[in-house]
């Protein structure tokens, strides 16, 4: 039976029809689809809400819905982040593709703007008609519902001979079992999927695991075939990076490929006929959500198929000769094979085509300026627009120089090479003076005239200095060493109005010194200072951060913003007001943190008195209450109305209250609860993790944790003398001194 929604074709796979569920202009679902309909009450619950946000709303305004409904569903659906795992493999437009598993259509319309015809599959039938519905004006899909032997006799009728250039399989292997009987289901799936494969297409599987590569292995279904297994991070609902193992092993001497290095991580794996001539993708890193507005992401490909390198000659792949060109470096970026790689940059919008494009014009201006300082990763316009394409540079990252260093040679040695890298990426003789623009405004606001807070002196704006060409993103990783030279490799976000230079460097140590905690130690150094860096300067800065941010996003609401435990990699970096961000374990229970599963609430002033939702069936969570050493106050912290236990801490619990109400130092006990009245943090970073005991009544609800904390920022190290003076006087001081609270209560004012 065939169903007519907008332009799209559905059809419904079997004999025995019933009616179907609550759709406008629904037709009889046949049996064999009917079963596949039921499922928990929520999640029909869920479908309903997500045809009702397809019908009701454009699509412009599904972030604000999100952000709204805050349910996690919805927001796995409509995010568009799922499309990314589609997006980084591409075979040439205009060829056919077979999805099979679409659910709702995460990535059908994706597919359907780059691809001449889709044919798109799934048991679920009420999930088929929410993706034909979501992509109702697209002539080029067609959706099948229904039992997958039924679906696969369909499409031998139709489409004779091995005829898709692409198929992607992103969610049936997990419940092959369920779609095919027998006792190799994922192998009988993927033999079915191949057998449907163009000669020289390609075959995308999300593997749950990566061990799931070994099941699949173990047969002849994948012989005379290539595979290539590809790491995704943080997860495969909102993949940000997707790595493959040729790079891993390259970038990480010794190590283990990704095919036995965390074997719980999803995977994504590539299998291609052995004679495909054409792109494979080496490592993809999406920015969409971080950039917002511009949605870029940047990709490493390598060739096959006998490409030629310039020095060794060779037979050229046919249709490919135009990708050769003169970009490149001529040794750095050749396979074994004489076929060469190269860096891809592309646009996901429109809006960004123009953006993306700049970059080349930007190659030659950075180049200018920075002639015989640093090397500019060269950068060419291709003939498809918003793309462009760079060199493929090998080699190590100054942040893996700077990591190095400090974990051979210690934080003084490291801090003197990052202030070098200063000195080398933002060189004080090509300054002149800084002058505020109109561009300047609308991108990184306002900066007082006096940065010093009405001191004056050489802070004042007028001292400010500028270069000629400012790259806001100098940041370590940007920046490959190799051969005893530096290049830039990243310079997208540039601008050739000024900018401080200041700000550059701010930039630079903000985000070296936050990204990992093994560089907590380092940031103590007065590594700041030493740049220049003053405490009222930084927070001058971090507001042109945060500006800077908001200027990127524009009306798209960030992911982190949409729902409780769901969040992208932007970091806060505002003085002021600044975000507690609370830290969900995995799925699975286990303390595999992600930024992807956490939630901010915003601290106004440093403080925050506010009840907390836990999402259900959690018994643990890690509170981060800044970014930078500082005591947080605790006047309460309770889970459901009871003390939560105190597992971990960065910091040093200044004070705890047992139930007896005697304050002490020292560390936390295990084992039972634990009231705190404050911690206090000497590095970046502030973190603690609390975990409590989950009753029955709460295991199918959400659970509430009522806080009220305040932090206050510190610089330098005073706290450690006073415990020590403090736990001197602790032996002697009567019962009453430690609960009226003590020295350290008295220095820094009484709890209330």
């Amino acid at each position: 039976m065939k169903e007519q929604i907008g332009k799209v074709q559905l059809h419904i796979l079997g004999e025995d029809e019933i009616p179907a569920p609550e759709v406008p202009g629904a037709a009889k679902i046949p049996g064999k689809a009917a079963s596949e309909i039921s499922g928990t009450q929520r999640e029909k619950a869920d479908e309903k809400e997500l045809m009702e946000i397809l019908r009701t709303c454009p699509e412009d305004q599904y972030r604000s819905v999100l952000q709204e409904r805050k349910n996690e569903f919805l927001l796995e659906e409509l995010s568009g982040l799922r499309a990314n795992l589609v997006r980084a493999f591409a075979v040439p437009d205009g060829e056919s593709v077979l999805e099979a598993g679409c659910g709702c259509g995460a990535m059908t319309g994706t597919l359907a703007e780059k691809y001449r015809e889709v044919v798109s599959w799934d048991s679920d039938a009420e999930r088929c008609r929410i993706n034909a519905y979501r992509n109702r004006d697209r002539e080029n899909v067609t959706l099948y519902a229904g039992d997958f032997r039924d679906f696969c006799n369909e499409i031998h009728s139709d489409h004779p001979g091995n005829s898709f250039d692409l198929i992607t399989c992103i969610g049936p292997m997990q419940k092959a079992s369920r779609i095919i009987p027998g006792d190799t289901p994922c192998r009988a799936m993927v033999h079915e999927l191949l057998s449907f494969l163009a000669q020289d297409g390609i075959l995308l599987i999300l593997l749950k695991e990566i061990r799931e590569y070994r099941q699949l292995m173990e047969g002849s279904v994948l012989s005379g075939y290539r595979t290539i297994l590809y790491e995704i991070r943080p997860d495969a609902m909102f993949p940000m990076e997707i790595t493959g193992e040729q790079w891993l092993s390259e970038h990480h001497p010794g190590g283990e490929a990704c095919r036995t290095k965390d074997e719980g991580r999803p995977a994504l794996l590539l299998i291609q006929g052995a004679q495909r001539a054409a792109d494979t993708l080496l490592y993809a890193k999406f920015s969409g959500e971080r950039a917002g507005r511009y949605a870029l992401y940047t990709a490493v490909y390598e060739k096959y198929g006998g490409l030629p390198s310039r020095e060794t000659g060779g037979v050229e792949a046919p249709g490919l000769s135009d990708q050769i060109g003169e970009c490149g470096p001529r040794r750095a970026g050749m396979n074994t094979d004489g076929s060469q790689r190269y860096v891809e940059k592309r646009a996901l919008t429109k809006a960004a085509a123009p953006h993306v494009s700049r970059i080349s014009e930007l190659s030659g201006k950075l180049s200018e300026m920075y002639r015989g300082r640093l090397k500019i990763n060269r950068c060419e316009k291709t003939d498809i627009t918003g793309t462009v394409r760079m060199e493929y540079l090998t080699g190590e990252t100054f942040e893996e120089y700077l990591d190095r260093v400090l974990a051979k040679q210690g934080p003084d040695a490291c801090e003197k090479a990052l202030l070098e890298y200063l000195d080398m990426v933002v060189p004080k003789e090509l300054e002149s003076a800084f002058e505020m623009t109109d561009s300047f405004r609308e991108i990184f606001g306002e900066i007082p005239g006096e940065i010093s807070g009405g001191i004056p002196g050489e802070y004042e704006i007028h001292s400010l200095k500028t270069l000629p060409v400012s790259d806001v993103d100098l940041i370590p990783a940007n920046v490959i060493r190799s051969g005893g030279s530096s290049t830039l490799i990243d310079y997208e976000w540039s601008f050739d109005f000024p900018v401080p230079s200041d700000f550059l460097r701010y930039r630079i140590l903000f985000y070296y010194l936050r990204s990992d905690k093994n560089r907590q130690e380092l940031a103590q150094s007065g590594i700041w200072q030493k740049a220049g860096l003053t405490g009222q300067k930084r927070k001058i800065f971090a507001a042109m951060e945060d500006s800077f941010q908001k200027w990127l996003t524009r009306d798209r609401i960030p992911v982190r913003d949409l729902r409780a435990g769901i969040s992208s990699e932007v970091l806060h970096t505002g003085d002021g007001d600044r975000s507690l961000r609370v830290y969900y374990p995995a799925r699975d229970g286990s303390e595999n943190y992600s930024e992807l599963r956490s939630s901010d609430y915003l601290m106004r002033n440093g403080k925050l008195s506010a009840d907390l939702e836990v999402p259900q069936g959690m018994t643990m969570i890690r509170l981060d209450p800044g970014d930078r050493p500082g005591i947080l106050r605790i006047r309460s912290l309770t889970i459901d109305g009871r003390p939560p236990e105190l597992i971990r801490t960065n910091g040093i619990p200044v004070f705890r209250e047992s139930e007896a109400g005697v304050e002490e130092i020292g560390p936390v006990p295990s084992g039972r609860p634990v009231f705190l009245s404050a911690i206090y943090f000497g590095s970046d970073d502030p973190n603690f993790t609390i975990r409590w005991n989950r009753d029955h009544s709460s295991a199918n609800c959400s659970q509430t944790v009522s806080v009220d904390f305040s932090f206050t920022e510190v610089e330098g190290d005073f706290i450690r003398p006073l415990l020590e003076l403090q736990s001197q006087r602790v032996a002697s001081a009567s019962s009453k001194h430690h609960r009226n609270g003590g020295f350290l209560h008295r220095l820094k004012g009484r709890k209330n």
